[in-house]
C-alpha cells in the first residue's frame, strides 16, 4: 500500500488460532488500520451522493466535471454543517439542508426584462382565490 500520511509500522490486530490450539499474532500495516477506522466516512459521503444525484445524461466531459464538483461541494458543506459546533439544529436532514441551500442561493432572482405588454396586474395576484382545475365546458 502506498500512502503518504502514517507509517510503515505494523501493529497486532488480534490473535488467530492456528493449528493445534496455538495462537499467533495478526498483524497488519498501520496505514490499513486507519484506513478501516475512517472508511466510514467515505461511505456516508456516497450514501448521501447516491440519494440525490442529478440527473444528467450528457456527453460534454465539462459538464460531468461540473457537476460531479458541485454535488461534491454540496456533501461536502452538508458534512461540515452537521460537524459544526456552532450548528444548533443539529437533526437538519439531507434533504432540508439542500433544500435550504437552494432557497438561499436562489432568493429573490426574477428576470426583470420582460418581452410584450406588461401585465395588467400582478401575477401572484391574480391567481388568489379562484380553483385551476381544466375541465371540459359543454
Amino acid at each position: 500500500m502506498l500512502s503518504t500520511c502514517g507509517t510503515s509500522r505494523s501493529q497486532i490486530v488480534r490473535n488467530r488460532r492456528v493449528r493445534d490450539n496455538r495462537t499467533q499474532p495478526v498483524l497488519k500495516p498501520s496505514t490499513i488500520i486507519q484506513y478501516n477506522k475512517n472508511m466510514g466516512d467515505i461511505d456516508l459521503a456516497d450514501h448521501y451522493t447516491a440519494t440525490y444525484c442529478f440527473p444528467l445524461k450528457t456527453l460534454k466531459w465539462w459538464r460531468k466535471l461540473f457537476f460531479w464538483g458541485l454535488q461534491a461541494s454540496i456533501i461536502n458543506a452538508y458534512i461540515l454543517y452537521k460537524a459544526s459546533p456552532t450548528n444548533t439544529n443539529k437533526n437538519t436532514s439531507h434533504k432540508q439542508f439542500r433544500e435550504k441551500l437552494l432557497l438561499d442561493l436562489v432568493r429573490d432572482f426574477r428576470i426583470t426584462a420582460k418581452r410584450g405588454q406588461p401585465s395588467s396586474s400582478d401575477k401572484e395576484q391574480r391567481l388568489y382565490g379562484t380553483m385551476h382545475i381544466i375541465t371540459l365546458h359543454p
